[in-house]
């Protein structure tokens, strides 16, 4: 079984036909990247989009994804690391 201090989520919302927003909260502040490509996997060519959980916000953090094409199948991946 894999640890992770993310306690809930991924959630995506806000959908357009270009961009979503993806919400995660966790255990503690921590940097996260959200990484996707059309149709399925590997990543090596993947869109990255940077976010972060913040106290003040009860440790939820949001991503907001641009640039994606209508109509199109995305694979996502998530990655975490601890605030500095």
């Amino acid at each position: 079984m894999q640890s992770t201090d993310i306690t809930h989520g991924p959630v995506l919302g806000d959908v357009t036909a270009k961009s979503v927003r993806v919400w995660i909260r966790a255990k503690s502040e921590l940097e996260f990247e959200v990484l996707v490509v059309p149709q399925r996997p590997p990543f090596e060519r993947a869109l990255v989009t940077a976010g972060h959980t913040r106290q003040d916000e009860d440790f939820t953090g949001v991503a907001h994804v641009e640039n994606l094409q209508p109509n199109t199948v995305y694979a996502c991946l998530l990655y975490t690391s601890p605030s500095p």
